[in-house]
């Protein structure tokens, strides 16, 4: 037994050494194939530069260094900028016809404000499917100052006081959603149109232009109430 210890120790050495080589020299480690759960790119200070990981391993989203619970969880791709924020990732899933794709880029401090999208769901008329560009307006407030004022206002008794406080918030970032508004959509929607969507800051389509699945095309303003006011085409 004795010896074979010995024979272990000296194989362990052996591998040990030609690892501390190997790294000292700079050499690069060539693999056929790495089977991992995460991997982490880290820049030359130790700082999270970009990771992929599973569905189980991936993160919440990470402002100032604080991590928060994500509403679902997939596997993907994520970015992180200097300060060591999230700045954007890609993230994917595909499960009984229903599947999704996107590749985001976040305001500095906030949610994302552009995005490559896809989705499709299962329907009892068919898939449902829509991809395009996407380009979303969020309030100037940090993300976690407007989730910190959200529970705030949520732990007030419902109310007229409530209300007010709401409505003074929303005026205070300048919308009607606190988490801001998808303005802009350039794709293909759910009804199979292909089209330019342009929305006001309470995400309401103000004007489109559109070509149907039938080839017909037009130009059409609305009104805050969804209402067409102006129509150019058939």
């Amino acid at each position: 037994m004795r010896w074979q210890l010995h024979i272990v120790l000296a194989y362990a050495l052996a591998v040990t050494i030609a690892l501390v080589v190997v790294l000292a020299n700079g050499s690069r480690l060539e693999l056929d194939e790495l089977t991992v759960r995460r991997l982490n790119v880290v820049g030359e200070d130790g700082a999270l530069k970009l990771l992929i990981a599973n569905e189980t391993r991936f993160p919440g989203p990470i402002l100032n260094g604080v991590e928060s619970k994500r509403s679902s969880s997939h596997p993907g791709m994520l970015f992180f900028n200097d300060e060591g924020d999230e700045c954007g990732g890609l993230v994917f899933r595909g499960e009984d016809g229903d599947a999704s794709a996107s590749l985001l880029f976040d305001q500095h401090k906030q949610d994302q404000v552009v995005g490559l999208t896809y989705g499709e769901r299962k329907g009892n008329d068919g898939a449902k499917r829509i991809a395009g560009l996407r380009v979303w307006d969020r309030p100037e407030l940090p993300l976690d100052e407007v989730l910190g004022e959200r529970t705030r206002i949520n732990g007030i008794e419902d109310g007229e006081a409530k209300t007010r406080e709401i409505e003074s918030f929303l005026g205070k970032i300048g919308f009607r959603d606190p988490f801001g508004a998808q303005r802009l959509f350039v794709g293909r929607d759910e009804s199979g149109r292909a089209g330019v969507f342009l929305r006001d800051r309470a995400a309401r389509i103000r004007a489109r232009l559109c070509v149907g699945a039938d080839g017909a095309a037009a130009l059409e303003f609305l009104d805050e109430n969804g209402t067409i006011v102006s129509r150019v085409g058939p």
